[in-house]
Formats: C-alpha cells, structure tokens, sequence
C-alpha cells in the first residue's frame, strides 16, 4: 500500500489501524508528511504488528525523537524486513545502533541523505559487530569522511553477512580508499560494493587493486568519480589479472588516459561482463577490446561447460 504525497490525516489514520492489521505486508510512507507525532505512533504500531515486512518512510523530515522511537520498537519486532529511513533528518544514532544489535530480522536499512556523519558511523558499526542478518546497508550521502570509513571498513573485516554497501559521496579519500582495500582482503562475503564520488585518489585505488587480488567474492564494483588517474587504475586491472569473482567494474570519470594495461588484463582475466571506464579518445577501442575479452569468455564458458 502506498500514501505517497496525501496529507498527513490519512497516514494517522493508516497508521492507527496498522496497530490491529493482521494482513498488510507492504507500506510506503515516502513524502508523507510524517512529523513528530506520527513517527512516535509509528513505533507504537510497530512493537504490536506482525505482518508488515517492508516499511519506507523516506523523504519525511523524521527527526532523531521519532526515529528513535521507531528503532527502538524494532529492537524487539522480529517480522519487518526492509526499512527506508532515507532522506530524513536524523542525528542521533544510539537506538539505531541498539537496533541493529538486538533485530534479528531486517535484512535491508537504507538511511542515505541522513546526517550520519563520523559519530554516527561509530554507533552503527558497533551494531553491525553483533548483527548477522543484515545484508544490505545504504550509506549514500551521509558525511561519513575517512573517519567514519574506517568504523565501516574495520567491521566489514569480520562482517558475515552484508552483500551490499553503498558509501557513494562521502567525501572518502585516500585514507578511507587504504582501509576499504584492507577489509577488501579479508571480507569473503560482500558482493556488491558502491563507493562512487568520493576522492580515493591513486593511493586508495592501489589497496583496492591489491585486495582484488585475494578476495573473489566481491561481484560488482563501482569506483567512478575518484581521481584515481592511470596509477590507480592500472592498480585495480593487475588486481584483475588474478581475479576471478569481479564481473561487473565502473571507472568512470576518473582521469584515466591510457588502456595499455586495460589490454594486457582483458587477455587474461575470465570472469569480467561489464565494464564502464571512460579514456580520453579511446571509447571506442576500448569498447573493441571489451567485445573480444567478451567471446573469449563466452567461449571459454562453453568449453567448460562440454567437459561437465
């Protein structure tokens, strides 16, 4: 069910008779109009009802009091599965993080466009040590700078149940790039991680490129919009000639000017599919180069396949 734009009378209605629904398994809230009060009656619905599983409350304005009273009730709630807190106002991440620590449920979180911020990433990622059933984490736009990274990063090593994470414009630079390469290297569960629009530079694309060498889990990787320039990412293809599990890599916009190394891995590497890269005068001899690293593995998947 979906009340996107209608006044705020109907989402206090709705979410009155959330509290006796015995059915409702879906509720998108976005742009509601949902201030103070009916975020408060939100979190009272929500420690008594036990069929909603996907829950969006993006574009609201819910401040840190409401969001706390609905992280709160979803400490003990064990039926909601996807939550949208994006683009609100959030502040203050302490029920947050005690959520995250105590939910045994929620498998999706997105809180992009909220004022996390270095502390906040603190308070989650001390939620996130505990918890073992989230498995997509939405950090898009929340001022989280290197400081906040290296909380991320720092769990991401032991983390064994996240599969997506997106740290998109989040003013990480070469600090942040280093202990994202780090955890890279011994994560063995992540497959989709998106840190575009940040400023890793050369130095943080280097780690990365070193942790591709060992980690094989990782599926997809998007690190447009980075000044890496040709150092870095010749550093992210030598970690491809090794690799095996990467098949999907964004490069976009990133300085890059040569596709010498481009070439040399593509001969190679057998598990890449896409790749987004932009060279200054060479889209089209890259575009050439990819279409025959694409036969070459097509080709090589239908030989293994006949010796199966």
């Amino acid at each position: 069910m979906c009340i996107r734009d209608r006044p705020s009378i109907y989402a206090k209605s709705l979410i009155k008779a959330l509290k006796a629904n015995k059915s409702l398994a879906r509720l998108d809230m976005t742009n509601s109009k949902i201030l103070h009060d009916s975020g408060i009656a939100i979190a009272a619905a929500l420690r008594v009802n036990t069929t909603l599983k996907y829950l969006d409350l993006s574009e609201n304005d819910i401040k840190s009091k409401a969001a706390q009273a609905i992280a709160e009730a979803l400490q003990t709630n064990k039926t909601l599965v996807k939550l949208n807190l994006g683009q609100n106002s959030i502040e203050d991440w302490e029920q947050i993080g005690k959520m995250l620590r105590l939910n045994k449920s929620i498998r999706l979180l997105n809180l992009n466009k909220n004022s996390v911020k270095p502390e906040g990433a603190k308070i989650i990622c001390e939620g996130l040590k505990f918890n073992r059933t989230l498995t997509m984490l939405n950090l898009l736009y929340c001022e989280l700078k290197d400081e906040g990274i290296k909380d991320i990063a720092r769990v991401l090593e032991t983390n064994t149940s996240l599969l997506y994470l997106n740290i998109g414009h989040n003013n990480i630079r070469k600090e942040g790039g280093k202990a994202i390469g780090k955890a890279l290297k011994k994560n063995k569960k992540l497959r989709v991680l998106s840190a575009s629009d940040n400023i890793i530079e050369a130095e943080g694309a280097s780690a990365i490129g070193a942790a591709l060498k060992i980690n094989n889990s990782l599926t997809k990787l998007d690190l447009s919009f980075n000044s890496i320039g040709n150092k870095g990412a010749e550093a992210i293809f030598e970690g491809l000639k090794i690799n095996a599990g990467l098949a999907s890599l964004s490069l976009e916009d990133n300085g890059i000017s040569l596709i010498g190394f481009i070439s040399e891995t593509l001969e190679v590497n057998r598990s890449l599919k896409e790749l987004l890269v932009t060279i200054s005068g060479s889209k089209c001899k890259v575009a050439e180069l990819f279409a025959v690293h694409l036969k070459r593995i097509n080709s090589y998947e239908a030989f293994i396949a006949t010796t199966q």
